[in-house]
């Protein structure tokens, strides 16, 4: 029994250092996911030329913006979570914890931003179209 046992703790401990390197949960910082719901209903909504020339403006420039700041905030969470589990000093964590807030401030920021670009580019009812399919489950 005891052999099992060293063998079972064995492959516990080799185990450790890809369990340590593991991604965090994925982030999840748009906090309103509008523009899948727009694509799927774009037909339905009826867009007009100008609408059309914003949204394909918007999505030629916010993804890229939105990957970018995606990216940095899964570096800041490693960066963040080794220094957790490595106790390094207080002022660090600290730092760390500012400049990962900085990040997640940007990301909601660029959610609010595109929700607000919808109001002001889509009529009262296409919007009111988006938000009920949305909030229906359609972004999933």
């Amino acid at each position: 029994m005891s052999v099992l046992r060293s063998i079972a703790i064995s492959l516990l401990l080799a185990s450790l250092p890809l369990a340590a390197s593991a991604q965090p949960d994925p982030i999840t910082t748009d906090l309103v996911p509008l523009m899948p719901v727009v694509k799927t209903l774009e037909a339905d909504l009826k867009l007009n030329a100008a609408q059309e020339r914003v949204l394909l403006a918007w999505r030629a420039e916010a993804p890229a913006t939105r990957q970018h700041l995606e990216d940095k905030l899964r570096q800041q969470q490693l960066r963040m979570r080794e220094a957790i589990l490595g106790n390094e000093p207080r002022l660090v964590r600290e730092q760390l914890k500012k400049d990962l807030l900085a990040t997640e401030k940007q990301l909601i920021e660029l959610t609010a931003l595109c929700v607000r670009m919808l109001r002001t580019t889509l009529t009262p009812e296409q919007f009111t179209t988006v938000v009920k399919a949305y909030r229906a489950g359609l972004h999933y």
